[in-house]
């Protein structure tokens, strides 16, 4: 079994020139489901570092792989934030 639209037809989308960073979820998806999230970093597919991967390397990696669909780890949103010093 071959896949030909990962992440689409999981219902995610991923953007960036490594590393790469979920874009967009499908409500109801399989990505929606496990808990994916735009802004979610993806740091490994079934355990390989794909931190500094762009996002077509990504897919490339991702479509050459047996486990259908491939297991990815996130790093949950990166949120930039302002602290202010205490007084």
């Amino acid at each position: 079994f071959i896949i030909k639209n990962w992440p689409e037809e999981f219902g995610f989308r991923l953007g960036g020139t490594g590393p790469s960073y979920i874009l967009s979820v499908v409500e109801g998806s399989s990505a929606y489901l496990a808990g994916l999230q735009p802004g979610d970093q993806v740091v490994d597919i079934e355990g390989q570092d794909v931190t500094n991967l762009s996002t077509p390397a990504l897919i490339a990696l991702a479509q050459t792989l047996k486990t259908v669909p491939p297991s990815i780890g996130v790093v949950s949103r990166i949120e930039q934030v302002r602290l202010n010093p205490v007084n």
